[in-house]
């Protein structure tokens, strides 16, 4: 009767170990391989910690150089990669989209309700071909 009890206690630890291992790979995934886009009137960034803004609710757009990231209050950050809500020494609470936090090159949008959101792509080529298209947009 011993060996029956042990046996579905590894049996049980080993399921709840790949429940953990699958939340982990597919939380990686969704931070690592997320989408930032521009289609009716909103930008929309995918993912887990994505989000959606009205272009019309776009007081200021702008590049900036350092994202001084000082403490994460909800979302994940896993090498370089930095999603969901970040406190940000320059500018306070922040929702980041940053896919190469070693990028020099980052897009700051401010809403109308002076939220702050901050994104950047995998390299300035990709991350400054979103900010022309923002602005098209924006001006259109």
């Amino acid at each position: 009767m011993f060996k029956i009890k042990k046996v579905k206690k590894s049996k049980l630890s080993l399921i709840i170990s790949a429940i953990v291992l699958i939340f982990l790979a597919f939380l990686t995934m969704n931070v690592l391989n997320a989408n930032v886009s521009i289609d009716n009137e909103k930008i929309k960034a995918s993912g887990f910690f994505g989000f959606s803004l009205n272009l019309n609710e776009v007081k200021n757009i702008e590049i900036i150089e350092n994202v001084d990231i000082v403490i994460k209050l909800n979302g994940a950050g896993i090498g370089k990669a930095h999603k969901g809500l970040y406190r940000i020494r320059e500018y306070g609470n922040a929702k980041l989209y940053i896919n190469n936090k070693d990028l020099k090159y980052n897009i700051l949008i401010t809403s109308k309700e002076d939220k702050i959101f901050i994104i950047n792509l995998k390299d300035k080529e990709e991350t400054n071909e979103l900010f022309d298209k923002l602005l098209l947009s924006l001006n259109n």
